[in-house]
């Protein structure tokens, strides 16, 4: 069965989204799966315009022994 969320619901998953909750712990929280939240992001480009923060870049981890 299928779970139909109201457009509240959406906007309010959408704030939390781009504050940076994550797609599993609202799916948990609102009963569906975080696949349905990735893919209505995506359709929707929530993203857009939102400055992502970066991740650390795997040469940031190594050390001076790695590098030479």
């Amino acid at each position: 069965m299928s779970v139909r969320l109201s457009q509240n619901a959406w906007i309010a998953i959408k704030s939390a989204y781009l504050q940076g909750r994550t797609a599993r712990d609202l799916a948990q929280r609102f009963g569906v799966t975080a696949g349905t939240i990735h893919k209505r992001s995506s359709l929707e480009r929530w993203r857009d315009g939102v400055p992502v923060p970066p991740g650390p870049v795997a040469s940031e981890n190594l050390t001076a022994k790695e590098v030479a």
